[in-house]
């Protein structure tokens, strides 16, 4: 009976490390974000705990929160599989350290995404939202590149720069269809 060699076993579980790390560190920077949002001392506490008292606040922010963790999971599942693939089992085995150095650049991912690609969408988005820049320019335009703008920021794992700036700080709502327009058109 042969017994298995542990930096092999380890070397084939990467793909599933490198998931739990993505998500488990986009669920410390979730939590983080929450907790300065929700704790009394900050700005506006009071109003944004009345918000997020609301289900429609909460289904939104799990359901957005669970989309954005399979994605990450599975963005993160498929780079360690790749790797596996193209430099081998006994290869990756012998590489230390790549749970740490996929951890440092996910990380670094997250803090720009949150301090510089977050921001500069949410502005982007702004322009061409009722009431911006280049919406009475195109008009019929502006809602959908609104739209879209929305969906750049969420897929792109801004969720949790949107948690940031809490619910009642002037964020866009995604609207869309006859109901969305003449929503928009009331504002």
């Amino acid at each position: 009976m042969t017994t298995a060699d542990p930096a092999h076993a380890r070397a084939l579980r990467l793909p599933r490390d490198f998931a739990l790390i993505a998500v488990g560190l986009d669920a410390v920077l979730l939590a983080i974000n929450l907790a300065m949002l929700l704790l009394p001392g900050t700005d506006d506490a009071a109003q944004i705990r009345r918000a997020y008292a609301q289900a429609g606040v909460w289904i939104l922010l799990v359901a957005s929160t669970a989309m954005s963790w399979a994605l990450i999971g599975g963005l993160a599942w498929s780079h360690g599989r790749q790797a596996l693939e193209r430099l081998g089992v006994p290869r990756v085995a012998l590489s230390g350290g790549a749970r740490l150095r996929f951890g440092g650049a996910w990380l670094l991912v997250l803090v720009l995404n949150h301090l510089a690609l977050t921001p500069l969408f949410y502005e982007l988005q702004l322009m061409f939202m009722p009431g911006g820049r280049y919406a009475e320019a195109m008009p019929r335009l502006s809602l959908g590149l609104a739209a879209l703008l929305q969906s750049l920021v969420q897929l792109g794992g801004a969720r949790a720069g949107a948690v940031a700036r809490g619910p009642l700080r002037a964020a866009p709502q995604p609207l869309g269809g006859r109901r969305g327009a003449r929503c928009a058109r009331a504002r």
